[in-house]
């Protein structure tokens, strides 16, 4: 067994794939991995996950996860957050310490948001533990575009603050995208200690089908998988299926997912009167993702029309990819970085009407969307897991 690494994340474990996709690599190489995380009602305090479908485990072995007992609160207000990352934090902060004096590990990958997590690390930095810093957004944008602030006001200022002395405690920072990394370079941290790992899915779960495309022989089916939050405008693709249904004969849009807009998307479906078009999955577990895109024909990822969208590069987009489905999304920059106008179908998202005309003229063009799927895959190609996971290895052998 190589060295033990601690992941510490606000987030759920196994829920969060970023993390359960860097813990699998780890213990795929034969590292020990101890994981602390958010803990939801119902969970263990302290679990032992295997690793399924990677690699024969021992009884008793796998990732070791600690669970504190905080919460997320989605979609609350900014000091609920401030107080729900603070609270995570100081008990972090201890149970990191109280842990690296039991297994002394060799390196300490904290997950953000908050920037200011990996100061958990500081007891085992200074016994010389090297500390990465995995960045999943930017926090200033991210709270400048969640609470509609200017970037002039004094609490942005103290987050580009905590964003610059927290890179800079960090031995190495790593983040999801090339328009991230310029960020931060812009912003005076040096090059050389970002590494890119993209969000891009797991081929242990996600696998490309011999045949890409799979139109289905009756009614054509729509899906949207994930969050279901503000970054996202499902209000604009079920207002889409309103008008769609009376051009596409048998039309479905599965909504595959839970989250703090949950309660509103159904309200407004009834009220459209789309309960037998639009079709609510709930949560369910990653593994099973798949199965359920099994017969869907067109992906949508409807994202809003924000600076924060410009940096997103969602994970979904690429779920469909490999799985050979068409995609349409929002004309962003980062997701324009890796596709192009030839791999994926891209929508005005200014235009609320702009979304609708895309998908029904995608529908009357199935070559077209075939055409789509497989050049989104070679595309793909460039960013793919298996290059993804040997730059991360990579990183952590050093």
């Amino acid at each position: 067994m190589k060295s033990r690494i601690l992941m510490v994340t606000h987030s759920y474990y196994p829920e969060d794939p970023r993390v359960k996709r860097e813990a699998g690599v780890l213990v795929d190489q034969g590292y020990s991995v101890d994981i602390i995380c958010l803990r939801e009602i119902g969970e263990k305090r302290y679990e032992i996950i295997s690793v399924k479908g990677r690699i024969p485990l021992p009884a008793g072995k796998g990732i070791t996860v600690y669970r504190l007992p905080v919460k997320r609160h989605r979609g609350g207000g900014f000091f609920i957050y401030l107080f729900e990352y603070l609270a995570f934090f100081c008990l972090a902060f201890r149970k990191t310490a109280v842990l690296f004096f039991q297994k002394r590990y060799k390196i300490v990958q904290v997950h953000t948001i908050p920037d200011f997590l990996v100061f958990c690390s500081l007891i085992p930095k200074l016994f010389r533990s090297s500390v990465f810093l995995d960045m999943h957004e930017v926090m200033p944008e991210f709270f400048i575009d969640r609470y509609n602030l200017s970037a002039n006001q004094l609490v942005i200022k103290i987050l580009k603050f905590i964003e610059k002395i927290s890179t800079k405690f960090a031995d190495k920072i790593i983040t999801v995208s090339d328009t991230l990394k310029e960020i931060l370079i812009n912003r005076g941290v040096a090059e050389r200690k970002i590494t890119v790992i993209m969000n891009v899915p797991d081929t242990h779960i996600f696998k490309t089908p011999d045949t890409v495309c799979r139109i289905q022989p009756t009614g054509f089916t729509l899906a949207y998988h994930g969050l279901l939050s503000d970054i996202y405008d499902l209000t604009g693709a079920i207002k889409s299926v309103k008008v769609l249904k009376e051009k596409i004969p048998g039309l479905k849009f599965l909504i595959i997912g839970s989250g703090p807009k949950e309660n509103e998307y159904k309200q407004l479906v009834r009220e459209l009167k789309l309960e037998q078009a639009v079709i609510f999955k709930g949560q369910i577990l990653q593994e099973k993702v798949p199965e359920v895109l099994g017969g869907v024909d067109l992906g949508v990822v409807p994202l809003k029309n924000t600076e924060l969208t410009q940096l997103a590069f969602p994970t979904k987009v690429v779920e469909y990819i490999v799985l050979g489905i068409p995609v349409v999304t929002a004309d962003r920059r980062t997701i324009k970085r890796y596709f192009n106008q030839q791999s994926l179908a891209f929508y005005n998202p200014v235009d609320e009407n702009d979304l609708t005309g895309v998908i029904y003229a995608l529908y009357q063009d199935p070559q077209k969307m075939k055409n789509l799927a497989e050049n989104a895959l070679k595309c793909y190609d460039a960013i793919s897991w298996e290059k993804m996971k040997e730059r991360y290895y990579k990183l952590i052998e050093q």
